[in-house]
């Protein structure tokens, strides 16, 4: 037998917040009511992820949804799961 070692690959975490009715390929497309496009229901404010495990997380027109009080506790949620040097892109009005 030849000593040959085989490397586990995985894919980059990629996290679609608050999808809605628009699945993103490539994407784990999460929201709290299950649509045609939802991968996973969960809660967007409470992330079932491990620290600093998501690569990525875009999120488009979901912030306006939630009151002015609760983002910053949102984002520190969402900035506990992302990997040193993660993006993190989002979209609102206006």
């Amino acid at each position: 037998m030849t000593g040959t070692t085989s490397r586990k690959t995985s894919n980059p975490l990629k996290l679609h917040l608050g999808c809605g009715s628009i699945h993103l390929n490539g994407f784990i497309n999460v929201d709290m009511v299950k649509t045609h496009a939802v991968d996973v229901v969960m809660d967007i404010r409470h992330l079932r992820y491990d620290n600093e495990t998501v690569e990525t997380i875009y999120a488009s027109h979901v912030l306006e949804h939630f009151p002015h009080g609760e983002i910053p506790k949102l984002l520190m949620e969402w900035h506990r799961v992302l990997k040193i040097g993660a993006i993190a892109e989002f979209q609102v009005p206006n």
